[in-house]
């Protein structure tokens, strides 16, 4: 399962959903002020008012027919646009009126008026917006947001490293289905990093339907492609027979080449087939080892655990149930569940 190829709708939208807020009460003190000159000019307050009752009634009601929308996806999409729609049409409407109470003689503007009209329907509601927008969001997340629109601006211009930039922050966001939009475009679909991170998402069933042979098509793409991370887990599918058939010799395969890339998790699962020579590889405990210690030391909790059993165990190192235990609780600290079993076996879990 995937999604229709993105339209390059503005995605950054749904994190600004405060701008939009913002602008909404720009134009709402705005109105407020324009009222108060209607008032001096003509003193017809109520007319004023029913202009201000109108444009608030117009933009709450589209945001109410904008939030009637079945899909989450696009409901933060539309409520900006219709809530930009309905400021602008409140706008409109208070020029219309601030003109007419300007009027003089009723049925002209005079030149002496022109200017008045200008600033009181131009000039000061785009200055009274600006002013509240950086009072909402201040001077960091200004700076956040003109970043966010440079990056929006390049990944839809093509560029692979900010659409896959785009795709991770909706995945902080938890939006997986504008996480796929990103990774649906042509430039990120075709790189290995886009390739592996569709892939994942199929593994894990996130925003498109769990399916382990579709994730293992994808890491193998984003294999032949160079991705380490991906080399790793299609040789775990291999190992493990994930949606390809078991196949030890082909995980040894591709846990070498993630190996070679200084991948830490391929490191440490070479290492647990070399130990006994498993999938056609020679058995080597001092090779293994020296690859534990490699994944190890860039904290990957499968060497430190597997570091720790050959500690227990005086494979290649002298027996040490100290320094065992020492690399299991650093495996447990990070969820390995095998090392949190050894450090209960070994009596030591409050130690």
């Amino acid at each position: 399962m995937g999604i229709k190829e993105s339209t390059g709708r503005d995605v950054f939208l749904y994190s600004t959903w405060h701008v939009g807020v913002a602008s909404w009460l720009g134009g709402a003190v705005s109105g407020a002020i324009l009222v108060g000159l209607n008032w001096l000019a003509v003193r017809r307050p109520l007319r004023g008012l029913g202009v201000v009752a109108a444009g608030v009634a117009f933009t709450g009601g589209l945001l109410w027919l904008a939030s009637l929308d079945p899909e989450p996806a696009t409901r933060g999409d539309y409520k900006l646009v219709w809530l930009q729609v309905g400021v602008m049409a409140y706008w409109a409407q208070m020029a219309g009126e601030k003109q007419r109470a300007l009027v003089q003689p009723p049925d002209e503007v005079s030149a002496s008026s022109i200017p008045r009209v200008a600033l009181g329907v131009f000039v000061l509601p785009l200055v009274t917006a600006a002013v509240i927008v950086f009072a909402v969001m201040g001077k960091d997340q200004l700076m956040a947001f003109a970043e966010q629109m440079a990056l929006v601006n390049r990944a839809n211009s093509g560029n692979v490293e900010a659409q896959i930039t785009m795709a991770e922050r909706q995945f902080a966001d938890k939006n997986y289905v504008a996480m796929l939009r990103w990774l649906d475009r042509p430039e990120a679909k075709a790189s290995a990093k886009g390739l592996r991170m569709r892939g994942w998402m199929h593994e894990e069933g996130l925003g498109v339907t769990k399916d382990a042979a579709r994730a293992a098509e994808l890491y193998r793409q984003a294999s032949e492609k160079g991705d380490g991370w991906a080399q790793n887990q299609l040789g775990w599918f291999c190992e493990d027979g994930i949606g390809v058939k078991k196949d030890l010799a082909e995980a040894a395969r591709w846990y070498t080449k993630a190996a070679e890339q200084g991948e830490p998790r391929g490191q440490a699962n070479l290492g647990k087939l070399m130990i006994d020579g498993l999938g056609g590889l020679p058995k080597d405990q001092r090779g293994a080892a020296a690859l534990f210690e490699k994944a190890a030391a860039a904290g990957d909790a499968l060497g430190e655990t597997w570091l720790g059993w050959c500690h227990e165990n005086g494979t290649v190192y002298p027996k040490d149930t100290a320094k065992a235990l020492s690399w299991y609780r650093k495996a447990a600290a990070q969820g390995d569940k095998f090392a949190a079993e050894r450090i209960s076996a070994l009596g030591a879990g409050g130690r």
